[in-house]
């Protein structure tokens, strides 16, 4: 069902990109070399990060779609390993593309909400992203993807106050 809804118009103007950012955007992400470069699991340290590897990172729900998002923008089916478990994604996997003089770290975390885990397991991955967001200087924007099937959750609406609260875009 749909319904009929009004949205205002958005706070910014909505310009398509200049043909030139567009065509870097497409060698970045369509024709780079894309690998997993690491992945940190709880208790373990995360490697340095530098101004020169910005990081974006991919937020939601688990089995929300963070990693075949990944896939999707990069034009590949296997870089992000997907499934249809809730919580398969139990690390925080960094994806490195290099583009001639360009770095950018794709990140794709652990979800949260329900997950096919215990309560011991669920506290770690909590920790762990708090970690990484609070701590990671690399980190420059946090996409936050919405289950259109369930609208905003409570766990989506507490997600996104933690970003606020250190000053991270979403």
């Amino acid at each position: 069902r749909y319904r009929n809804v009004i949205l205002p118009a958005p706070p910014f103007d909505l310009q398509p990109p200049s043909p030139e950012l567009a065509g870097m955007a497409d060698s970045m992400f369509l024709h780079s070399p894309c690998d997993l470069a690491y992945t940190i699991g709880p208790g373990e340290e995360f490697p340095p990060g530098t101004a020169k590897k910005p990081e974006i990172a991919f937020a939601g729900r688990s089995n929300v779609g963070k990693s075949s998002l990944i896939n999707a923008l990069l034009g590949r089916k296997k870089v992000a390993k997907i499934s249809n478990t809730p919580g398969f994604t139990k690390r925080i996997n960094f994806y490195g593309l290099t583009s001639n003089d360009m770095y950018l770290n794709l990140v794709d975390m652990p979800g949260y909400g329900f997950a096919e885990t215990g309560v011991e397991q669920y506290e770690a991955w909590e920790s762990l992203i708090h970690k990484y967001i609070s701590q990671r200087r690399s980190l420059k924007k946090v996409l936050l993807l919405i289950d259109s099937r369930h609208g905003l959750k409570d766990t989506d609406k507490e997600f996104r106050s933690v970003m606020e609260h250190y000053g991270i875009a979403t």
